[in-house]
C-alpha cells in the first residue's frame, strides 16, 4: 500500500497489514506475535532516530518503506563535500544504536524492554555487513584512509569476515549448549536486515 504525505512516498508492507489486522481480530495470534510487535516497535523506533537525525542534517527524506522488518528510510542524494559528508553520516548512523541504547536506560527496571533494547543497540554497531557499525567504520576509513581505496576495502573486509565468523560460533554454541531459540532469532534479524539493507540499495539507486 502506498501514498505521500507532502514529498514523502510512504510505503506499507501488505503482509504486516494483514498480521496486524489479523492480530486484532484473533488474541490468540496476538498473543503469538507480541514480542514480536514489540521488537518491531524498537526496530522502527530505532530507525526513526536516523530520520530524526538525517532531517537535523538537512537530509531529505523521499520514501519511507514499512515491513515485517522494521523501516527502511530512503534520502535524497547529498552534494555536499567528501569528508563533511562522511562525517555528517557517522552522526547519522549513530543515531540508531544510541536511541535504542537511551530506551534501554529509560526502561531499566522493565527487563525484557532493557535486554530488546541493550541487544539490538550492541548488535547494529558491530563491524558487520550491512548494519550501521560496518558503514560508520567505513565512513571513518574514509576520512582517515581518502587516498587509499584498496586499503579501506581490504580492512572493511577482514573486520566485517572475522566478526561474521566469531558471531556465528557464539550462535551456534547458544544452540548447542542452552539449547535457546534466541540464536535463530539473532540469525533471522540479521537475514532481515541484509535483504532490507539491498532493497535500500536498489531503492535509492531508482532516486537518485
Amino acid at each position: 500500500m502506498k501514498f505521500k504525505i507532502r514529498d514523502v512516498i510512504i510505503e506499507i508492507e501488505y503482509v504486516l497489514l494483514l498480521s496486524i489486522v489479523v492480530s486484532c481480530i484473533s488474541s490468540k495470534v496476538f498473543n503469538y506475535l507480541d514480542m514480536y510487535y514489540t521488537c518491531l516497535l524498537f526496530v522502527t523506533f530505532h530507525e526513526l532516530s536516523h530520520i530524526f537525525v538525517g532531517y537535523l542534517l538537512n537530509k531529505k527524506l523521499r520514501k519511507l518503506k514499512i515491513t515485517i522488518s522494521g523501516c527502511t528510510a530512503i534520502f535524497k542524494k547529498e552534494h555536499i563535500q567528501y569528508k563533511e559528508k562522511n562525517i555528517n553520516e557517522i552522526f547519522f548512523l549513530i543515531a540508531g544504536p544510541l536511541s535504542n541504547g537511551v530506551l534501554a536506560l529509560i526502561f531499566n527496571k522493565v527487563s525484557f524492554i532493557f535486554e530488546i533494547n541493550i541487544f539490538l543497540m550492541f548488535l547494529n554497531l558491530l563491524p558487520i555487513y550491512p548494519l550501521d557499525g560496518y558503514r560508520i567504520v567505513e565512513n571513518l576509513l574514509k576520512i582517515f584512509l581518502s587516498d587509499n581505496y584498496k586499503k579501506r576495502k581490504q580492512i572493511l573486509k577482514s573486520i566485517s569476515v572475522i566478526y561474521t565468523i566469531l558471531l556465528f560460533v557464539l550462535v551456534m554454541l547458544i544452540l548447542l549448549i542452552y539449547k535457546n531459540i534466541s540464536g535463530l532469532m539473532f540469525l533471522a534479524y540479521l537475514s532481515l536486515i541484509n535483504l532490507r539493507y539491498k532493497d535500500w540499495k536498489r531503492t535509492i539507486k531508482r532516486y537518485n
